[in-house]
């Protein structure tokens, strides 16, 4: 398997009343790694609209809930009809899909068979035009616990775009098929 190919995560979305009392690691963490375009102006978190932004993390422990506030735009900000889908990858593995919900926050981006040490790397897939994302924080269930950061490449390419660099209509069924957010990657 090629680690962008991506696979749908049936489990993704939880109840936000669930684990309230979880402690919450805060999303200006310094043991979570922004990568991309980032607001950071805002106390509450930092925000990101364009594809490719993400955000990477190592824990210790079994499950890992990330906390997004979601304010779609697609096809308009008066009807938004659907909203934005992140990419996450455990260690390095598989891409799996979460479609955000602008009436969720919590969504589960680990939940492994054992207590290990996991990576988690999270990428916006869709386009500045489907809205934006804040991260609100990260809940680590269990008593698991953020580690140290990832190691980041001293070399990075940045690659600026938009329907070219959120892969515009890869995942739709034929060159005919109209834009909808889920069929970037």
């Amino acid at each position: 398997d090629h680690p962008m190919q991506t696979s749908r995560i049936a489990h993704s979305h939880t109840n936000n009343a669930e684990n309230s009392s979880v402690p919450v690691c805060a999303p200006y963490d310094s043991r979570v790694v922004l990568m991309g375009r980032w607001d950071l102006s805002q106390a509450e978190g930092p925000r990101a609209e364009w594809s490719g932004t993400g955000l990477q993390f190592c824990f210790e422990g079994r499950r890992a809930h990330l906390l997004i506030k979601e304010t779609p735009t697609w096809p308009s900000p008066e009807n938004p009809q659907d909203g934005n889908y992140l990419a996450v990858s455990i260690n390095g593995g598989v891409y799996q899909t979460i479609h955000l919900l602008s009436n969720q926050t919590r969504y589960s981006v680990a939940d492994m068979p054992a207590v290990g040490t996991y990576t988690v790397r999270v990428v916006k897939r869709t386009e500045a035009s489907c809205g934006r994302i804040q991260l609100l924080g990260i809940e680590l269930p269990d008593g698991g616990h953020l580690q140290p950061p990832p190691v980041i490449c001293e070399r990075r390419i940045e690659i600026i775009g938009d329907s070219v660099t959120s892969g515009y209509g890869v995942e739709a069924a034929d060159s005919t098929s109209p834009y909808h957010p889920s069929t970037v990657n």
